[in-house]
């Protein structure tokens, strides 16, 4: 079956977006301006745009909803991050949860823990509330979490 010019453009985004040439803005705002016009059949693209592929084009077995709420509950342990595979990022939230922890003597402990609940409450609320598409519906290998 042939696709419609429309999802043509949008997949050819995708992949630009997917190499790093274009941002995630500049997708958006190009995908946008392409849905609001419909196929040529007079369907909405956006019934359609499901077949945009993701970078790696698989499905993820990590659910947005369990990385959203481990964030909350267990973000400053970096939880959530070793759930998607961001190893990194999840290590580097435990160091700071336990110097935060080791200098709550003195000031700076309350400052770092402060600094790290709401880095960690701002990225499950953007993993909660992420589409298909986005940065935060990916996993570490680029697979688009289940909703």
């Amino acid at each position: 079956m042939a696709e419609s010019s429309e999802v043509a453009k949008i997949k050819e985004y995708k992949g630009l977006l997917d190499e790093g040439i274009i941002s995630q803005e500049e997708f958006e705002e190009k995908k946008q301006a392409i849905m609001s016009h419909g196929d040529q059949k007079g369907n909405s693209v956006s019934s359609i745009i499901n077949e945009v592929p993701t970078a790696t084009g698989k499905l993820s077995t990590k659910s947005k909803i369990a990385a959203g709420l481990f964030g909350l509950f267990f973000g400053a342990f970096g939880v959530h991050n070793f759930y998607l595979g961001y190893k990194n990022k999840a290590i580097l939230q435990l160091v700071l949860t336990i110097v935060g922890f080791l200098t709550i003597i003195i000031a700076i402990g309350a400052v770092i823990l402060i600094g790290v609940e709401i880095w960690t409450f701002i990225e499950s609320i953007m993993i909660l509330t992420s589409r298909k598409g986005s940065q935060w519906h990916l996993d570490a290998m680029g697979n688009e979490l289940l909703d």
